[in-house]
């Protein structure tokens, strides 16, 4: 059987993988990249947090992986 851990009070937005990693983004102001393993186990690895991920009246909603690159979709809150 394969269990499936949960990590606790994260509000996920958008994630995407290679065949080996895992990175997630989290719905939170400023938005966060979270960076996981996939093999052997599912492993936090890395995290990006602001200023580096966005600014803080930013958040990101789509994250895309292709060839090595992330690309990310980001939505300037005090705009809305």
């Amino acid at each position: 059987a394969h269990y499936v851990r949960t990590i606790k009070q994260r509000d996920w937005v958008s994630c995407t993988r290679s065949d080996t990693v895992l990175y997630a983004t989290t719905n939170k102001q400023p938005s966060s990249i979270m960076k996981f393993t996939l093999v052997p186990t599912i492993k936090l690895i890395k995290k990006w947090k602001y200023p580096i991920t966005c600014s803080k009246d930013e958040t990101i909603y789509k994250i895309i992986y292709n060839n090595e690159n992330l690309a990310l979709l980001i939505k300037n809150l005090a705009e809305c």
